[in-house]
C-alpha cells in the first residue's frame, strides 16, 4: 500500500510487555526505511487486566518513549474501540496535549486504509489535527466511557451486598421520579461518571483561580473507603471555603458507593493527566463549549436531559429579558441553556448602557440575576459548572442553582428571592400518565397568590403545573416564556389552563413551527410568551395575542421584529401571523387552528351559507359491544349455529379500505341484535348461542385485570350491567357515517346497505333527510378536508381525531341555504365520484372530485386564487400532520445550529480485555 510517495511496507510486531512497542509500522519515504508509526495496545498496570484508558498519561508516556527511542514521527493509543494519533514531535508541549486525532476503531481494511492515509497527509503538512477544544471534548468523552462500567460494577455489587443502601437507594429514585430496573442503574452509573469527572476537572480549574485552594494530587491508597473520603475532603473544603454547592456538596446515597481498585487507578491517572493542562489559558469560550457538547444528543434523552435548541432558547430569551437589571429564573433548568443564553443576554444589556463596564464585575453581577432549580443533582451540577466557565478568571462564588422539587419551593420561603422579573424554561416532557407525583404537587401548583383554587383538569401534563406555580414567583407586568406540548391548545382538559393565562396573563404569543423541534414523536411543540397582568382585566382584554406559525428558517431577530410589528394578520411564504384581540379568546375554543389556518379559513369561516355540522345533522358513536368477539359474527359462525336472521343484523367494523359507498356486498360481519328474553327466546338457535356464551372462557381485554381468563362473556364488566347481558340496544342504521380517527384522508361513507356500525365509527343522521346525498357530498369535498385538518386534533402515528362535540361543531356548507341548482350541482358531481370509484376508474374520478370541489366553491363565491388557497392549505396541513417525526427546526442563528440523527442507544459495555489489534493485524 502506498500514498503520496510514502510506501507501507510491514509492520513489526512485539506482543509481550517487555518495554518494546506492540506494533511498529514501517515505511520506505524517498528511497529510506523509516519506522512511520508506534502502535501501543496495551499497558503495565498493578493489577490483571488488559482494558484501559488511550489518553492515559502514562499510556501516552509509554507510547511516545518508544516512538522518541525509535525515531518514529507518530504514535498511536488504542483500546480496540478508540485509537489516538498523537503527533511524537512537539517541542514544549505536554504530552496529553499534543497534537492528536481520535478513531473509533473499526476491524476492518477500510479502517486500516483510512488510517494509514491520514499519517500520510500529516507527514506531507496537510492533514487536520483536532482543534484544542475538540481534542478535551474527545478525552473527556473517552474517560467517561472508560470510567463507567467501573461505577456500573460497583453500584451493582452494593445494591447486591448492603440491604441497607439498596433501600436508600430506591426511596431516593423514586424522590427523582424515576423507577428501579437494572437499565435504571446504567443510567444513574452514566450520570455519577459524568459527576465524578466534572468536580476533578473544576477542582483543578479552581486550583488556578484559587491559590489558597489545596492541590489535588494522586491520592496514594488502593483503599476504596480510605480514597473516597480522602476525595470527599478536597471537594467539601470547595463547598464550605468557596461555595460551588451544586458542583460538590456531599450527596447522601451516591457518595456511598465504593470505588473498585480498577476506578482509583483510572482517577489517579486522571488527575495527574489534569495536572499537566494549563487551564488557566484554554479560553472560557472554549470550556463552554466543551460543557455544552460534553453530553452527545443521543445519550441526552436517555439521561432525562431534554436538550431545547439553542435557536428556540435564543428565541425565548430575545422575546422575554428587556432589562440589564431583569432577576431571571428557570424552574427546570437541566444543564443550563436557558440561564447561558440569558447571561450574554444581560451582558450585552449591560454593556449597552455602560461600555467600559469591568468583565470581571459582570460577571459576577450577572450571576447575582440567574436563578435555576432542578430535582437532579446531575443536571444541577452541570448548570453550575456551565455558569462559571463563562469566566474563570473570578471565582464565582455565588451561583444560584438549587436542587430541590420546584412545585415544594415557595415564594416566602427564603431560598429564592421572592419575585422575578422573567420566569423561563423547558419543563419536563412527558405525558400525564406517566407523572403519578401530579397528585402531590396538584395542592400547592394549584393554589394561587390570593389562596383561590386554579381549576385544572387532572389529565393536563406536568407543564401545565409549571406555568400555575410560575406564575406566583413573577412579578406583575414579569415576562414568561416556555416551550411545552402543543396540546394544550385544542384539547378539552386544555380548557382550564387557557383560562388561567387569559385571568393572569397578557398573552404576548404562541409560536408554532411548522416542523417539530423535538425528536420525541407523539408530542408537538408551542412557546408561549406571556406579560403577568394580575390587576388590569381592561388591559387584558385589549391586548393583542400574536397566533404565530414559523414555515422557512428565519433569523431570531426577523422573528421577534415580525410579531412585535404585527397588529393585523400577516402572512408570507415564511411566516404567518394570525392577530386576536384576548377578549375574543374563549377557553373552550381551539386556539390551535390560529396557528395552522391560511387566511382562506377565515373568509370560509365567516361565510352566511355555512353553518356547524351539528345544526344540520346528529352525531353519535356506533355499537360498543362489550365483547366483540361474542356479539360480531362472520358467515362461517353463523352457518355453525344456524343462527336465525332476524337476530342478525349487517355491520360495519373496519372501513378503513372501503370505497365511499358501502354496498350489502361490503357487508362481511353481522352483530347479535337480540332485545327478546330467554324465555320469549326458547327454541331457538340464538339462544343455544346466547347458552353457549355463558359459559365459553374469554380473557378481559385492557385495564387493571387485562388478560385475566373469566367463565361467562355475561361476567365482563363490560356488558353485565345490562338488564339483558347479550341486548346491544335499540339502533337504527345512519345514512353517513365516518371514521373516529382519520389517517391520510378522510371519507364520509354513504351508507346504502343499511347496516349498523360498531364504535370505531360515528353515525352521522342529517335532520332532513332529503339532504342527505347533498351533505354527503359536501363532506366528501375537499373543502370539509381542509376545515377537519383545522378544526381536528393531532395525535401520534400522523392521526387526526375529532370526538363527537368536535364534529358537531365542524364548518361545513349548509343544504338548507342552498338553491335548488346548487344542490343539484352537488349531488350530480357526488354521484359520479362514487360511479367512478365504483369502477375502479381513478382518472375518472379525479375529474369527478375536483367537479365535486367547483361545486362546492361555487357555493362559496372563491376565486381561482382563493381555491388554490384550499388546496394548498390542505396539502400542507395533512403533510404537516402525517409527518410529525421530523427534528428540522425552521429557525436560523449565527451558529447555523441543526440537530443531530439520533443512533441507536449502545450499551454499556462491560467491563472485558480490549481487542489486541496486532491479534487482528495478524489474520
Amino acid at each position: 500500500f502506498s500514498y503520496n510517495n510514502i510506501e507501507f511496507v510491514g509492520v513489526r510486531f512485539e506482543p509481550t510487555i517487555n518495554g518494546r512497542p506492540d506494533l511498529v509500522v514501517e515505511a520506505i519515504e524517498k528511497g529510506r526505511k523509516i519506522p512511520l508509526m508506534v502502535i501501543e495496545t496495551k499497558r503495565k498496570v498493578p493489577y490483571i487486566d488488559r482494558k484501559f484508558d488511550p489518553y492515559s498519561i502514562d499510556v501516552i508516556r509509554q507510547a511516545s518513549s518508544y516512538a522518541v527511542e525509535l525515531g518514529a514521527p507518530y504514535f498511536a493509543t488504542c483500546n480496540g474501540d478508540v485509537l489516538v494519533l498523537f503527533d511524537t514531535f512537539t517541542a514544549g508541549v505536554p504530552l496529553p496535549q499534543r497534537r492528536l486525532k481520535h478513531y473509533k476503531v473499526s476491524f476492518d481494511e477500510e479502517f486500516a486504509k483510512m488510517l494509514l492515509e491520514d499519517v500520510c497527509r500529516f507527514r506531507i503538512g496537510v492533514g487536520k489535527w483536532l482543534e484544542l477544544d475538540d481534542v478535551f471534548l474527545q478525552r473527556l468523552r473517552t474517560f467517561h466511557t472508560f470510567i463507567t462500567p467501573f461505577i456500573l460494577e460497583s453500584l451493582n455489587q452494593q445494591l447486591r451486598e448492603d440491604p441497607k443502601f439498596k433501600e436508600e437507594y430506591v426511596r431516593w429514585l423514586k424522590s427523582q421520579l424515576f423507577e428501579y430496573s437494572p437499565e435504571m442503574n446504567e443510567k444513574i452509573a452514566e450520570q455519577l461518571a459524568y459527576m465524578l469527572m466534572n468536580r476533578l476537572i473544576f477542582y483543578k480549574t479552581l486550583e488556578v483561580q484559587i491559590p489558597s485552594l489545596h492541590k489535588l494530587t494522586k491520592i496514594e491508597t488502593e483503599d476504596p473507603k480510605e480514597f473516597s473520603e480522602r476525595l470527599i475532603g478536597f471537594f467539601n473544603r470547595v463547598y464550605k471555603e468557596v461555595d460551588y454547592e451544586a458542583i460538590f456538596e456531599h450527596h447522601p446515597v451516591l457518595d456511598k458507593i465504593p470505588f473498585s481498585k480498577k476506578l482509583i487507578f483510572a482517577l489517579n491517572d486522571f488527575i495527574e493527566e489534569l495536572g499537566t493542562y494549563n487551564l488557566a489559558k484554554i479560553r472560557s469560550d472554549i470550556i463552554g463549549r466543551v460543557y455544552e457538547e460534553l453530553i452527545p444528543d443521543v445519550e441526552r434523552h436517555r439521561l432525562g436531559q431534554y436538550y431545547t435548541p439553542p435557536p428556540i432558547v435564543e428565541l425565548i430569551i430575545e422575546m422575554c429579558i428587556r432589562s440589564p437589571d431583569d432577576k431571571v429564573l428557570d424552574p427546570a433548568c437541566g444543564s443550563g441553556g436557558f440561564l447561558v443564553k440569558a447571561y450574554y443576554k444581560l451582558k450585552d444589556l449591560k454593556k449597552k448602557e455602560n461600555p467600559f463596564a469591568d468583565d470581571n464585575k459582570l460577571h459576577e453581577e450577572i450571576l447575582n440575576q440567574l436563578y435555576g432549580i432542578d430535582i437532579n443533582p446531575f443536571p444541577a451540577q452541570l448548570s453550575s459548572i456551565n455558569l462559571a466557565v463563562r469566566n474563570l478568571k473570578v471565582p464565582s462564588r455565588n451561583i444560584n442553582i438549587i436542587v430541590s422539587d420546584f412545585f415544594k419551593v415557595k415564594p416566602s420561603m427564603g431560598i429564592l428571592p421572592k419575585e422575578f422579573d422573567v420566569v423561563v424554561t423547558n419543563p419536563p416532557y412527558t405525558r400525564q400518565e406517566e407523572m403519578e407525583y401530579k397528585k402531590e404537587v396538584r395542592e400547592e401548583a394549584l393554589t394561587y397568590l390570593d389562596g383561590s383554587k386554579i381549576p385544572l383538569d387532572a389529565r393536563a401534563g406536568i407543564y401545565a403545573y409549571f406555568f400555575t406555580h410560575s406564575a406566583k414567583f413573577l412579578k406583575e407586568h414579569g415576562m414568561m416564556g416556555q416551550i411545552t406540548s402543543d396540546t394544550w391548545l385544542d384539547v378539552g382538559y386544555g380548557e382550564g389552563l387557557k383560562r388561567f393565562l387569559l385571568d393572569h396573563f397578557k398573552i404576548c404569543a404562541i409560536i408554532w413551527y411548522d416542523v417539530r423541534a423535538f425528536e420525541k414523536a407523539l408530542v408537538g411543540t408551542c412557546i408561549t410568551i406571556l406579560e403577568k397582568e394580575d390587576e388590569s382585566k381592561v388591559e387584558r382584554d385589549s391586548n393583542l395575542v400574536k397566533f404565530v406559525r414559523i414555515k422557512k428558517p428565519m433569523l431570531t431577530e426577523e422573528i421577534v421584529k415580525t410579531i412585535d410589528n404585527a397588529k393585523e394578520n400577516f402572512e408570507d411564504e415564511r411566516i404567518g401571523v394570525t392577530v386576536k384581540k384576548q377578549k375574543e379568546l374563549k377557553p373552550e375554543d381551539k386556539w390551535g387552528k390560529y396557528l395552522r389556518a391560511p387566511a382562506i379559513y377565515y373568509k370560509i369561516l365567516y361565510h352566511p351559507k355555512v353553518t356547524k355540522l351539528g345544526k344540520v345533522a346528529s352525531i353519535r358513536r356506533g355499537i360498543t359491544s362489550g365483547a366483540n368477539e361474542f356479539f360480531y359474527l362472520d358467515k362461517e359462525k353463523i352457518k355453525l349455529w344456524s343462527i336465525e336472521e332476524e337476530y342478525l343484523k349487517p355491520i360495519i367494523v373496519s372501513p378503513r379500505e372501503k370505497k365511499i359507498e358501502i354496498d350489502l356486498k361490503d357487508i362481511d360481519r353481522w352483530v347479535l341484535f337480540v332485545h327478546k328474553s330467554k324465555e320469549e327466546l326458547s327454541g331457538t338457535n340464538v339462544l343455544k348461542y346466547i347458552q353457549w356464551g355463558e359459559e365459553a372462557e374469554t380473557r378481559i381485554k385492557g385495564g387493571t385485570r387485562g388478560g385475566t381468563i373469566v367463565r361467562g362473556f355475561h361476567n365482563l364488566s363490560t356488558v353485565k350491567s345490562r338488564k339483558l347481558w347479550y341486548d346491544v340496544g335499540e339502533r337504527e342504521p345512519a345514512p353517513i357515517l365516518r371514521s373516529r380517527r382519520i389517517w391520510e384522508k378522510c371519507i364520509y361513507f354513504l351508507n346504502k346497505a343499511n347496516a349498523l356500525a360498531n364504535d370505531s365509527l360515528y353515525e352521522i343522521q342529517p335532520h332532513n333527510r332529503d339532504y342527505t346525498k347533498v351533505l354527503a357530498g359536501v363532506l366528501n369535498s375537499s373543502l370539509t378536508a381542509f376545515t377537519s385538518e383545522l378544526e381536528g386534533r393531532f395525535y401520534g402515528g400522523g392521526v387526526l381525531e375529532l370526538e363527537i362535540y368536535e364534529t358537531e361543531n365542524m364548518t361545513v356548507i349548509n343544504p338548507e341555504k342552498l338553491s335548488e341548482k346548487e344542490r343539484q350541482k352537488i349531488e350530480d358531481a357526488f354521484s359520479k365520484v362514487c360511479e367512478a370509484q365504483n369502477k375502479g376508474d381513478e382518472k375518472v374520478e379525479q375529474e369527478a372530485r375536483k367537479e365535486l370541489d367547483n361545486a362546492v366553491f361555487d357555493v362559496l363565491g372563491l376565486s381561482k386564487d382563493e381555491r388554490r388557497q384550499v388546496y394548498e392549505g390542505l396539502e400542507s396541513l395533512r403533510r404537516m400532520r402525517l409527518q410529525r417525526k421530523e427534528v428540522e427546526v425552521l429557525v436560523e442563528t449565527a451558529e447555523k445550529w441543526k440537530p443531530v440523527k439520533k443512533p441507536k442507544r449502545e450499551k454499556i459495555k462491560p467491563i472485558e480485555p480490549s481487542k489486541r489489534l496486532d491479534t487482528w493485524l495478524k489474520r
